[in-house]
């Protein structure tokens, strides 16, 4: 059995270097390869975003595979469902398989826009090695927890699939799979080669614009590796010939016991790999951040979204903007990088009425942006826009209040654009918060360097945004 796991091609030609090879596929790859009772199975990953759709399906005829594995997220869906249909009809022997966030938040509309024979529905790893299993003896897909498939005409989501509780038993990802040179590495960093990994799953918060549907899907919504098995992987990144890892885990230190744990853990193996983190900001103390800097961290972001209180209540953020301040000023002490994450035209409710961050709430955000840069407590920082993505109550919301077009593709969904109908905002409004905010992310950029010129390709489109938004506050009405 030959099987590809892959991401969908780009939609246009020309190669797009990504950060990092898909993790969750990688994460697949090994699962299988460590626990499957197959025999003369193949897994092949293929980078799918190295190819437009011809080179892509040329790929696919060259390989001649039996089942695709193909990951999907909102943003790339429609590309998905294209490119899903083209190889259903040119290859049609081929089992097509959709995982990840967008098949997991909205199953039903993947297999009606696409000729997908099934959907995995939350974690991956056991109910992909089930369903390899099922196609190698021929057996029905509906017994298969955890799925959507087609059954007599309709579409049937089997029962749910529990969790991997004991998070050491997933293999380490399979890192053999790909060359490290063919990726670039997130756009600011220290060393190359840059890897990823990711030391929990899940989150035990729940904001309001996050969409996590593949580890929310059922509970515990946060599961955490052991230390030591973290430290393993890190040793094994090292023998692999990386220099800097960037932990993708939500909140690092949503635990702090455990993460104070990992980083003494990780600083015992006398290393000079450097590491990224996400962090929380209302969970920063003393001994964590001296902890942070042992371990090789020189860079964190932080999850700051607004500079109002009222937003950050409402949109269920549960910090404040004195634990802001608090916690950059002890990253500061230990000479520890900061980039903040902020987002304008927040939306949520509040007794059921609509409620939203009009421009000059945008503008108080961006005012408190300035002084942690000034201050020296911020070295960069994000400014994307609210995006309702499925999966989200920030999605939800939208629904309800008939604040999304209905004729917008989720090709559209980006945290660069205003995908929402928010009233009394115009186009231009959007247009010069995003602008400001982006002249201070140049600024900074500018002012502390770090940046991956490797990263070519998404700062190019990162400079072309800049020069739009710059245009449309000149120019719109």
């Amino acid at each position: 059995m030959k099987v590809v796991l892959t991401s969908p091609p780009q939609p246009q030609k020309g190669y797009y270097r990504i950060f990092y090879p898909n993790l969750g596929l990688l994460y697949l790859a090994s699962y299988v390869e460590a626990y499957s009772k197959l025999n003369n199975i193949d897994i092949i990953y293929l980078e799918g975003g190295a190819y437009d759709i011809a080179g892509f399906l040329d790929k696919i005829s060259q390989i001649d595979p039996d089942i695709i594995g193909l990951s999907v997220s909102t943003l790339n869906s429609p590309i998905s469902y294209a490119v899903t249909n083209l190889i259903k009809k040119e290859f049609k022997h081929v089992q097509i398989i959709c995982g990840g966030p967008h098949p997991t938040a909205m199953p039903t509309e993947v297999l009606e826009k696409s000729r997908a024979d099934a959907c995995v529905i939350g974690e991956g790893e056991v109910t992909f090695l089930k369903l390899l299993e099922t196609y190698a003896t021929k057996g029905s897909l509906s017994h298969v927890e955890g799925i959507a498939v087609r059954r007599n005409g309709k579409i049937l989501l089997t029962p749910c699939r529990n969790l991997i509780r004991n998070m050491d038993l997933i293999p380490f990802p399979a890192w053999n799979k790909i060359e490290l040179k063919n990726y670039s590495g997130y756009m600011i960093k220290r060393a190359w080669p840059d890897v990823c990994s990711i030391s929990t799953r899940g989150c035990p918060y729940n904001c309001t614009f996050c969409s996590n549907p593949v580890w929310k899907h059922s509970k515990p919504w946060i599961r955490m590796r052991s230390p030591e098995n973290i430290a393993k992987e890190v040793e094994f990144l090292i023998n692999c010939g990386a220099k800097e890892i960037y932990d993708y885990a939500d909140e690092f230190n949503a635990n702090l016991d455990w993460a104070i744990r990992v980083a003494e853990k990780i600083s015992q193996l006398d290393s000079d790999i450097l590491f990224k983190l996400q962090l929380r900001a209302d969970k920063i103390t003393e001994r964590f951040a001296k902890s942070l800097k042992k371990m090789g961290c020189w860079l964190v972001h932080i999850g700051i979204e607004s500079g109002s209180q009222e937003v950050l209540d409402g949109i269920n953020k549960k910090i404040s903007l004195e634990q802001v301040v608090k916690g950059l000023r002890l990253l500061k002490k230990y000479d520890i990088k900061t980039i903040g994450f902020f987002m304008t035209f927040n939306i949520w409710e509040k007794n059921g009425q609509l409620m939203y961050e009009n421009p000059q709430t945008c503008k108080k955000t961006l005012k408190f942006a300035r002084k942690l840069v000034s201050e020296g407590l911020l070295h960069n920082i994000s400014w994307s826009i609210a995006t309702p993505w499925p999966g989200s109550e920030l999605y939800r919301i939208c629904l309800r209040h008939k604040l999304i077009d209905e004729k917008i593709s989720f090709s559209e969904f980006d945290t660069e654009k205003m995908v929402t109908l928010l009233p009394s905002v115009t186009k231009r409004d959007v247009s010069k918060i995003k602008f400001k905010g982006m002249c201070l992310q140049v600024y900074c950029s500018m002012l502390h360097g770090d940046i991956n010129l490797r990263s070519y390709s998404v700062l190019t489109r990162k400079l072309k945004t800049f020069v739009d938004y710059g245009l449309k506050s000149l120019f719109y009405k």
